[in-house]
Parts: structure tokens; sequence; C-alpha cells
């Protein structure tokens, strides 16, 4: 059993005049776009500046992208998913390469999957960049034409100090893991400030199961990981294109992938990071609007977002926009379909991500890459058609390139979190087990896999081997012997058919999370 410790960040009254500085306008600017990166500032306007402040440059913001500006406004930090730079897109030192070299490679320097890096705030100027990613091993092994496809394996963080190099910036912890050797969705990942107003929880989902990650970042140190486990969904389709968030108050998450057709939902608590009241709601068809499909339906899933007030929940399709309103029990008038395509079937781009502007609007990006537009929602918090849909109404400035008018295209919006919510009222205080350890280890060998009997562990420190069903109740446990590992065995005879999970603690910490299919012959 873990040691429990409190953690008081400073004094309290320090620590209040503190927790003010997450009210900024961290989310001012958003950085955007394929080889002609756009701005968007939020400056209380009725309609957010877009500006193309860069020259033509080989960076992509297409996917994978997060930034985060100063509390003034500024913009100090963009991240491709790969790298880190300073608000004119110079690399910050140390801040290129922040995944393995295979998956760079691969995919040209910058990351397409959808939220695949964000970046959180911590006081004196420290801010840290969170990537998942996939290790050397997982991308030569599973991604060639003859295998499916490769997960991540890897939930890797990344410390940036901004006082360093005379305010140039620089990465003073690189590539540290979270999590290794694991099944994680490739999107999929959100952060909630915690209910103190100045650290922060990082939520990840796996893959396969309905499991979630939970980390927590204090300005001095990140523990975890915290596990929780739900029954449904298992968002096993393929997960290039989804998306994970909070309400604005922090207390609802969900969560959908792409070809779920399923959305979860849960109460989330922002001072012991616990999700409850678990439901998972099924997408329902609405019509494609295409003239040359009308017999055709789209129940597709590929992003969401709550509405600033938290009443309702946006869904995205690949080609429809749709409103569950959460207080509203009538299957009959609960859902809202939005929006069809905003533009003819032979341009339509498809919808992907959507996120909130500090404008109280939501922005929807598109998965092709190949406009120059978004469409907005302009008034969220209303119910069915009285939201209002503008299509392709956040337009991008075109420019002239060897004398031709040129545009350039833009995929989604950047991932962040809501940066200026503030601390509970009460305020709570994080109480938590020991820091996290990133102490690399040999990988945990489980076999065999389905198993109607013993199951044999090889392990490479001692500690604790936890199983448990998919409502996270234990039922079975073993004690692994020895500093340097060993090989152990657990009849699992009188489990009943079915999925469990297997947990390899070492130090008290989780190390390994692996699924287990229990059958009886």
């Amino acid at each position: 059993m873990n040691r429990k410790i409190w953690i008081l960040l400073c004094f309290f009254t320090l620590l209040e005049l503190n927790v003010s500085a997450q009210s900024g306008k961290w989310g001012n600017i958003w950085v955007q776009g394929d080889n002609v990166i756009f701005t968007t500032t939020f400056n209380g306007s009725s309609v957010p500046v877009n500006q193309w402040p860069y020259p033509m440059t080989q960076l992509f913001f297409h996917g994978g992208n997060s930034n985060i500006c100063d509390s003034a406004g500024n913009l100090i930090l963009v991240s491709d998913g790969y790298n880190i730079y300073d608000r004119n897109l110079a690399l910050i030192e140390g801040g290129d390469t922040l995944v393995p070299n295979v998956i760079y490679n691969r995919y040209d320097g910058s990351s397409v999957v959808q939220q695949s890096s964000i970046i959180l705030p911590f006081p004196n100027g420290i801010y840290r960049l969170i990537t998942p990613t996939a290790s050397d091993s997982e991308m030569t092994n599973w991604l060639n034409p003859n295998s499916g496809r490769a997960l991540f394996d890897l939930l890797l963080y990344n410390e940036i100090d901004m006082n360093a190099n005379g305010g140039a910036g620089k990465v003073t912890k690189r590539m540290a893991p979270l999590l290794q050797n694991v099944k994680l969705s490739k999107t999929q990942m959100m952060a909630c400030l915690h209910g103190d107003g100045q650290s922060w929880w990082l939520l990840k989902q796996a893959s396969d199961t309905n499991m979630i990650y939970k980390f927590l970042f204090t300005a001095d140190s990140v523990y975890g990981p915290y596990v929780q486990g739900f029954p449904e969904p298992h968002f096993t389709k393929y997960d290039i294109c989804g998306q994970a968030m909070f309400s604005a108050d922090g207390t609802k998450y969900a969560a959908t992938v792409q070809g779920a057709y399923k959305v979860f939902i849960a109460d989330f608590d922002r001072c012991s990071g616990m999700l409850s009241n678990p439901k998972v709601v099924e997408v329902p068809p609405s019509p494609y609007l295409n003239p040359g499909f009308n017999n055709e339906a789209d129940s597709s899933t590929s992003g969401l977002c709550f509405s600033p007030n938290g009443r309702f929940l946006y869904i995205n399709g690949f080609w429809s926009v749709r409103q569950l309103d959460l207080q509203d029990n009538n299957p009959a008038t609960k859902w809202s379909v939005i929006a069809g395509p905003d533009t003819t079937w032979q341009a339509f781009q498809l919808y992907s991500n959507i996120y909130p502007g500090p404008d109280g609007r939501l922005y929807i990006g598109n998965w092709g890459g190949l406009q120059g537009q978004m469409s907005v929602i302009t008034n969220p918090d209303a119910k069915g058609s009285a939201a209002g849909f503008c299509p392709k109404c956040l337009r991008f400035p075109g420019f002239l390139f060897r004398g031709v008018m040129t545009f350039g295209s833009v995929t989604n919006p950047p991932c962040m979190p809501n940066y200026s919510l503030g601390p509970t009222n009460p305020i709570c205080y994080p109480t938590v087990s020991v820091p996290h350890e990133p102490t690399p280890l040999a990988p945990l060998r489980i076999y065999p896999n389905p198993v109607s009997g013993m199951l044999y562990v090889e392990y490479p420190a001692s500690g604790q081997l936890e199983i448990s069903d998919m409502t996270s109740r234990k039922v079975a446990s073993l004690t692994l012997p020895g500093k340097d590992g060993g090989k152990a065995s657990l009849s699992l005879e009188r489990l009943p058919a079915g999925v469990f999970v297997c947990r390899y603690f070492v130090n008290g910490s989780l190390r390994e999370l692996r699924k287990i299919i229990v059958v009886h012959e």
C-alpha cells in the first residue's frame, strides 16, 4: 500500500495569491496551419482576428498541435506534437525530436494524430509538454504494410523553463516516461485544473478497453498513474481521429474515437480526480444530406465538446454535427442535428475535432486540411437550431505567392485545456501517493493469453501483481519477490470467463497494465 502524503504546495496564503495566475489569457491565440501558419487572436471583439504573421515555413500544425500564451495573452510556446517552438516558431533549446526517432521520421517531424500534445503552465515560468507516442520497437514491429495498426505504447513529458537562456527558454527535462509498454489510444488526452487552482489532472485513454490513466502534475512533481476502468465502451476502432474533453467547469468528462458510434460520459471530481456516474450514449444516425445517398445515414464519431454552460454535448461525425441535451431524458427530443456538410460534397473535407474559443463559440476542425476556413457554432448554450451554425465563418486570409492569390490550409484548433478555470470553492489541496518515478524497466511477460488455468509471469523487479475485473474490483493478487526479478505463476481457474486487467506495481507505482482473457474449455 502506498505511503500517503499531504502536499502543501506552499503556505495557504501564498497559494491563494498564486492561483489567480491561472485565470489569465493562456488560450488567447491559436496557431494552426500547414506550411502557411496562421494565428487566430481572440481580443474581445465579435470576430477573432486571423493573421499570417510568419513567412512560409516547413512546419505543420495539423492535428497534434498545441500552444499556449502567457497570462497576458502573448504567444509563448507552440508544439506540433514532436517539437516545441517559441513565439517566433524557432526551436527552443533542446526542443527538437521529443518523440522516438522512427515515428518522428515516419511522419516527417510533426504529428497528424489529434490530441497528441498538450502544454500545461506552472508558476515561475515552468511548462510541461505531454506527448503520447509509439516506441521504435512498436513502430518497427507493427507499422508495415503486412500488419495491423501500430498502437501508442508510450506517454512522455518534457519540462520547459522559460527563464533559461535570458528568457529564450530551454527544455530542462526531455522525454521522461510516464507510461511504457502499455496500449494507449492515439487520441483522447485532456487535462483539467485541480481544485487547488494551479496543479493539473491529465487523463489519457487506453486502447481496446475503457481504461483511463490519470496523473497529477504539481509545480514540482508528477504523481500517478492512477487507473480507473469501466466496462464500456470498448474503444477498439481506428483512433487517429477522436477526442476527450472536460466541461468548462471541470465537473464532466466525455470521450469518443473514430468509428465508435458511442460516447462515454462521466462526472469528474477536480479534488480527488475520480470519475463517477458513468454512462455510454449511442449516437443515433442522421441523414447524410447527400442527394446521391438519400437512403444512408451517418452515426460516426470523430470529436466532441461541451457547451460553455455544460448542458449540451456537441458530437461531430465525419459528415454531421449533433447536439445532445444532457438534461433531457426524452429520446425524441434530447438529440438535435445541428449541421450536415458545410459546403458542397465535392469540396467537403469532413469534420474532426471541436474546441471552445475564449469568445464562447465552438470551432470545428476539418479532417482533410485542404481548406482555409472553419465552421462555427455561434450560440452553443441554446438548444437545437437556436445554437446557430455558421458554415466556414472563421476564414483565414489569402496571400500572394508568385503573383497568384493563394490560401493556406488548416485542420484542427490547438489542443488546449480550460486554462482559465480557477480553484474550487472551497479550495481543496492534493492528497496523493508517492511521486511517479520513471525508472526504465524491461517489459513484463505474461502468458498464456488467453489463459484457462495457470498464468505465468516473468518480471524485471520485485513488486505486486493485481488482477481486477472491468469494474476495477480486485479478484486476485500475487507478490513478486526478488530485487532483480524472476518468474512466478498464479492459478486463475476459479475466475469466470471474461476480460480482466492485470496491473504490475513496483515500489507502489503502477508500471504496466495488460488485458488478459480467461477462457474455460
